[in-house]
């Protein structure tokens, strides 16, 4: 258990890119883990019921073969959650086919765990049966003819899964996890440290979307995480992270900014303070 961790996330979404100098000025500050989310809801459910992935396989490629360097010199393990977009098994399953095609062209030797998050139609109809499913904000009833014309169903795993591996497994070298929600790898690595839970959660909200937080938005950030606090820097010289910039993410893809609903609870950010420690 450390007083202080470090998570590297190099872009907000695995694929989109990320900028070789400013991820080696981080990986340079020795991080503990490289941290990235693979989907999104954005393009609709058409990914999820084909199935595709959200970008190209030589899209993952490119992202991943930097990835992959800086895990097998440097000793940095990744965590990727909501693999190829949706996150079915088949697209766990892709990812790290991805991961094995760099690894023998590279020569590189990983420990790897897979975590799936597709459920069985038969148990969301149990559940269904027993009173056990009701709709998220908005959404519709769920009826169960949509159940039987499914193709895949996934559900948005929270940070024990992630948590469960790591405790188990300590020398993983790469976690590929099913459909996530975003700042669950960033929440289960935290919770192995006696970190509050309030801190790593409102720090996983924020960099799992990359250095959007900062001026100008960016690509790869460095969070360095205590018990109490954590500190935010884009690893682009050219950019800096406020106060105004980092409170201002909680304004990003949320219903209301002060309470942020997530599997397992409620992140409520009434009682927040931001502070600026040098001008980056």
């Amino acid at each position: 258990m450390k007083d202080e961790i470090r998570i590297l996330t190099p872009n907000g979404i695995l694929g989109y890119g990320i900028p070789a100098a400013d991820f080696w000025r981080g990986i340079d500050q020795q991080p503990d883990a490289m941290i990235v989310d693979g989907g999104s809801t954005d393009p609709g459910p058409y990914l999820l019921g084909l199935p595709k992935t959200l970008v190209t396989r030589e899209a993952y490629l490119r992202d991943l073969s930097l990835m992959l360097d800086a895990c097998a010199t440097r000793k940095v393990p990744i965590y990727i959650s909501s693999a190829g977009g949706p996150g079915i098994r088949a697209h766990v399953d892709f990812m790290v086919d991805v991961i094995e095609e760099i690894a023998k062209r590279e020569g590189y030797r990983f420990k790897i765990a897979k975590i799936y998050s597709d459920v069985d139609p038969s148990y969301v109809r149990d559940a269904m049966g027993e009173g056990r499913v009701t709709p998220c904000a908005s959404a519709p009833e769920l009826q169960v003819s949509d159940v039987g014309a499914s193709s895949h169903i996934v559900a948005q795993m929270g940070a024990e899964p992630f948590a469960k591996a790591l405790r188990e497994h300590p020398d993983l070298d790469i976690i590929v996890a099913g459909r996530a929600y975003d700042p669950a790898p960033f929440a289960g690595l935290c919770m192995l440290h006696g970190i509050e839970p309030g801190i790593y959660w409102h720090m996983g909200k924020i960099v799992e979307c990359g250095a959007n937080c900062a001026e100008p938005k960016g690509k790869v950030i460095l969070a360095t995480i205590r018990r109490d606090s954590f500190d935010l820097e884009p690893m682009n010289p050219r950019e800096r992270c406020t106060p105004a910039s980092v409170a201002a993410h909680t304004l990003y893809e949320k219903t209301r900014p002060d309470l942020l609903t997530g599997p397992g609870g409620v992140l409520d950010l009434r009682e927040a303070t931001y502070e600026q420690l040098t001008e980056r």
